[in-house]
Order: C-alpha cells, then structure tokens, then sequence
C-alpha cells in the first residue's frame, strides 16, 4: 500500500510539472498573440497620421478650389474618414486577437480535472486505511 501511495505522489508530481510546462507554452502563445495585435494597432496608428497629415491637405486644399466649400470643411470631412478607417482596422485587429487568443483556458480546465481526480484517488487510498 505505501509504495502505490508512493508512485501516486510520483505520478501526480510528474502531472503537475507537465501541466506547468503546458501552461507556460500557453503563456508564450498568448503574449506572442498579443503582440500581434500591439502590432496591427501600431500600424493603423501610423498610417492614421500619415494619412490624416498628407492626404487630407493636398485634397482639400484641391476641393477647396474646386468647389464653394471651404478647405477646413474638407480637412474635417478627410479627418472623420480616416478616423473611421483607422478605428475599423483597429477593431478587426482587435476580433482577429479574440477568435485566436484562447488564454490559458484549456490548460487550467485540465489542471481542475487533474485536481479532481487527485481528491478522489486520495479519498479513497483514506477510505482504504479507516478499514
């Protein structure tokens, strides 16, 4: 009976550290996801200025000559686009992190059921010895 508790606790140690070891490649997945998206964010920020800057003043300075409406009615209309076109990439970077960012749900759904099974086989090597 002792050298079965004895290779249970072994076993459960070697559960436990391979747990760890999956939950910390979780981990590095979830970061390495996350800076996807810093990434993708970063971008739409930079193109966001770019555009806004450029763009934005050489066509409404245009418009504004070609047209009865005045340049700063244009810079405003050429800001809100933009602003909406950045506001959009960001939140498609934003879906695309969620549909792949999963956490370290699995893994600590596992280490639940391995706690479990732990109570269990430990209530019944208790149960084993009361008779």
């Amino acid at each position: 009976m002792h050298a079965q508790s004895g290779r249970l606790w072994e076993d459960v140690q070697a559960s436990a550290l391979a747990r760890w070891r999956l939950a910390l490649l979780e981990f590095q997945a979830a970061l390495a996801s996350l800076r996807r998206l810093v990434v993708g964010w970063a971008i739409a920020l930079v193109l966001l200025a770019v555009a806004i800057s450029v763009g934005t003043v050489a066509a409404a300075e245009t418009l504004a000559i070609r047209t009865t409406v005045d340049r700063a009615q244009w810079l405003l209309f050429f800001a809100s686009v933009f602003s909406a076109v950045a506001g959009a990439c960001a939140w498609a970077a934003w879906r695309q992190f969620r549909q792949r960012f999963t956490g370290l749900e699995q893994t600590l759904g596992e280490l639940r059921e391995d706690l479990a099974w732990i109570r269990s086989v430990i209530e019944h090597f208790d149960a084993q010895k009361k008779e």
